[in-house]
C-alpha cells in the first residue's frame, strides 16, 4: 500500500463528481473510491483511469 496522493485523489474525485453533478453522498462514495484505488499499488500504477471512473460514474447514477 502507497498513500502517497490519496489526498488528491481524494479531491480530484471530489471535484469530478461534483462536476458530474451527482448527489452530495455519490460525491463522497466516488470520491473515497478513488482514493482508494489510487493507494492499492505503488505510485501511479494503481489510480484508476479515465474508462474506470467514469464506470463508476454510472454506477452512482444509477443508485
Amino acid at each position: 500500500v502507497d498513500v502517497t496522493g490519496a489526498g488528491d485523489l481524494f479531491a480530484a474525485g471530489f471535484i469530478g463528481a461534483l462536476l458530474e453533478d451527482l448527489p452530495l453522498e455519490s460525491v463522497g462514495r466516488l470520491a473515497a473510491w478513488t482514493a482508494s484505488r489510487g493507494i492499492g499499488g505503488l505510485g501511479r500504477s494503481a489510480y484508476p483511469d479515465a474508462a474506470a471512473w467514469h464506470e463508476q460514474v454510472e454506477l452512482e447514477r444509477s443508485l
